[in-house]
């Protein structure tokens, strides 16, 4: 019965995040609409306590979650921020770790500069090692 009602749930939630995505040219246009939605999805009880629980939660921080709404230009998710972090996070676990506190500096130092020069489309060995 859980699964059904997470079910349902689950269908109506991935339609709601589908519109709000796909609907990114006229989200302005649309945001009392796509508020609605929001409203009539999060408040709704099934007979699954878990569910409802996290549903009120949810609701409870529509401002939040619905800010793009009323600011277009911020982004719609923080992912180049979370890939950005992961990077390093990637390359402590290859490379095992650094034998002072110097030496991760220096390390995180340059992986941040190296992952900037490559978002900006700049050759950094190019541009740091190689002099003309």
């Amino acid at each position: 019965m859980h699964r059904e009602s997470l079910e349902l749930f689950q269908k109506s939630f991935w339609g709601f995040i589908v519109n709000y995505f796909l609907s990114e040219k006229h989200r302005m246009k649309r945001a009392k609409s796509l508020s609605g939605t929001f409203d009539l999805l999060f408040s709704q009880k099934t007979d699954y306590q878990d569910l409802d629980e996290r549903m009120t939660s949810t609701l409870a921080k529509k401002d939040k979650l619905l800010l793009v709404l009323r600011f277009p230009h911020l982004p719609l998710h923080n992912n180049p921020s979370e890939l950005g972090a992961r990077i390093q996070a990637r390359k402590r676990d290859i490379s095992l770790q650094i034998k002072n506190a110097k030496g991760t500096k220096s390390k995180d130092s340059l992986i941040t500069i190296t992952e900037t020069a490559k978002k900006l489309l700049v050759n950094t060995y190019r541009n740091i090692f190689v002099t003309d």
